[in-house]
């Protein structure tokens, strides 16, 4: 598990915006913890993520592909998980 910070001013361009959606869409995200600093109009994100490989889902393992996550080789469940649902 990796974090990643963002800071973004409420006046921000919209190009900072598409920065932390481009990373929130191109990464296996867990968390996002948000905090607002009204003296300063600063938003605070605090994402937890996997990159890439192999995600472990209790006994079993996944591996992420774009926004399908398929079985590992090493999963011999062959269970499939898309979106974040396991099936």
């Amino acid at each position: 598990m990796q974090i990643k910070i963002f800071n973004i001013n409420v006046t921000s361009s919209p190009e900072e915006q598409e920065e932390m959606n481009r990373f929130l869409r191109g990464h296996r995200v867990l968390t996002v913890d948000k905090h607002y600093d009204d003296s300063r109009g600063l938003w605070t994100f605090a994402v937890t993520y996997i990159e890439g490989g192999c995600i472990k889902i209790g006994v079993h393992q996944f591996r992420r592909d774009a926004r399908l996550v398929r079985p590992c080789a090493e999963d011999a469940a062959n269970r499939l998980c898309v979106s974040g649902i396991c099936a």
